[in-house]
């Protein structure tokens, strides 16, 4: 969980520079047919959010310690192995119910014709 939140903080950071860089990309080239529009006026009208989002990028923290330490990998481990015991011990019974469905159908089978050979015979 909290490496999907760190995943999820990282992609939003990602995609924020991305507008960043899409709004400077803008002002490099502006859109086609706009001839009336200044490039520099564009930009200028704009520096001050884009400023903002610039300074919000490179000041923001980030960390360098890792928060998931190897040692809970032999938890979760574990937690998995019984988990999988648990489904194996499930996949056994279900299989049990088979095979005791499957004889009694076949003894069931066994029988009608037992007593169908019995009736032929009377």
């Amino acid at each position: 969980a909290v490496l999907q939140h760190q995943m999820s903080e990282v992609q939003h950071d990602l995609e924020r520079i991305d507008d960043i860089l899409s709004d400077l990309e803008d002002f490099v080239k502006p859109p086609e047919g706009d001839t009336k529009a200044d490039p520099a006026l564009l930009f200028l009208l704009k520096y001050r959010d884009m400023n903002y989002e610039i300074e919000r990028s490179l000041l923001k923290p980030f960390k360098v310690d890792i928060d998931v330490y190897p040692h809970d990998l032999p938890r979760e481990l574990a937690e998995r192995r019984v988990t999988y015991d648990r489904l194996e011990q499930q996949a056994q019974l279900v299989k049990l119910k088979d095979d005791i469905i499957w004889h009694l159908v076949q003894e069931k089978k066994r029988r009608e014709n037992y007593a169908i050979a019995d009736l032929d015979k009377a």
